[in-house]
């Protein structure tokens, strides 16, 4: 499904322009340096600990991919594993999200190995964990409704998964800010159909209700893009797997996402990565990209730099 990438793949790492260059007033969470320089991406636990020393260490995210950090969590055992209790936003939003709870927290390394998707990305596992905002954001959200969003996963077989329902994302409003829901927007997958729903502030008619959209998941997708833009008549919520265009398979789209959710807070607690209830397939998380503003005209070149820097190779 993925298209072939010819842009950029040849030059110089210096040369590229980095995520949040691009994506203007956008938030980066991942495991790869989505800005220029070596920003700070984790901060992990260790266990077991080494004896006298700090359980716990902030990593660069040249440092995932050197070894430090492998190094620093298997100081004691070979089979230890690193638990992240921070991820960072890499931009100057501070949208950080945070997890302090042991039995909560996702993994980086698993039994002495970074963990690893089944395309050998490197990622988060997020099953039976779940990380939310270090604090209510006042200016998480956009006035008019609009959002853009960029998800480096590797979604699995969910059949197998423990909840009906597993939730990937869910960022939620303070108040409805005069539309029908608090979501926005909010990603889960069914696992009767294996389907990907993103829910929006919605409209209800009768007992029918508008606004969402449903793509099919084909197991192994690496990329999820979504845009957002309740003010426009056409293609208002809409989604695209593996750099899907328009009319393509794997793109999904409605025109009835028009309830406008005003609201800008985030309260800490309702804005949650991952699904601390599912505990039979792991979610994984290798980067995550979201701006309150519509940046469909930057989708291609956004997709492009995301494809480069976390290697994605389409199924």
């Amino acid at each position: 499904m993925g298209k072939s990438l010819s842009l950029d793949l040849g030059r110089p790492r210096s040369l590229r322009s980095d995520v949040l260059s691009i994506a203007t007033g956008a938030s980066a969470w991942g495991l790869k340096a989505m800005t220029s320089g070596d920003p700070n991406v984790i901060r992990v636990r260790r266990d077991p600990n080494v004896g006298g020393e700090s359980s716990f260490r902030t990593f660069k995210a040249s440092e995932i991919g050197d070894g430090t950090l492998l190094t620093w969590v298997t100081a004691q055992s070979s089979t230890a594993n690193g638990f992240i209790i921070y991820l960072y936003d890499q931009s100057d939003n501070d949208h950080h999200f945070v997890q302090t709870i042991t039995s909560s927290q996702p993994k980086i390394v698993s039994n002495g190995n970074l963990v690893k998707d089944s395309q050998n990305k490197i990622a988060i596992d997020g099953k039976g964990s779940k990380m939310e905002l270090t604090s209510n954001r006042s200016n998480f959200f956009s006035s008019d409704g609009t959002w853009s969003l960029f998800l480096v996963t590797d979604f699995p077989d969910y059949s197998g998964a423990s909840e009906t329902n597993v939730e990937i994302i869910t960022f939620e409003t303070e108040t409805n800010g005069g539309a029908n829901s608090k979501r926005k927007p909010s990603l889960a997958v069914n696992k009767t159909f294996n389907q990907l729903s993103v829910s929006t502030p919605t409209q209800t008619l009768g007992s029918n209700t508008t606004g969402n959209i449903f793509l099919p998941l084909y197991p192994n997708e690496q990329l999820f893009s979504n845009f957002g833009n309740p003010s426009s008549s056409t293609n208002n919520n809409e989604g695209f797997l593996d750099r899907a265009s328009r009319g393509d398979a794997g793109h999904e789209t409605t025109n009835l996402a028009t309830s406008v959710n005003t609201s800008t807070t985030a309260p800490r607690f309702k804005n949650i990565l991952f699904d601390p209830n599912e505990t039979g397939v792991s979610t994984f998380l290798s980067g995550l990209v979201y701006a309150p503003s519509y940046l469909y005209d930057k989708k291609e070149s956004l997709e492009a730099q995301l494809v480069n820097l976390f290697d994605i190779k389409f199924v």
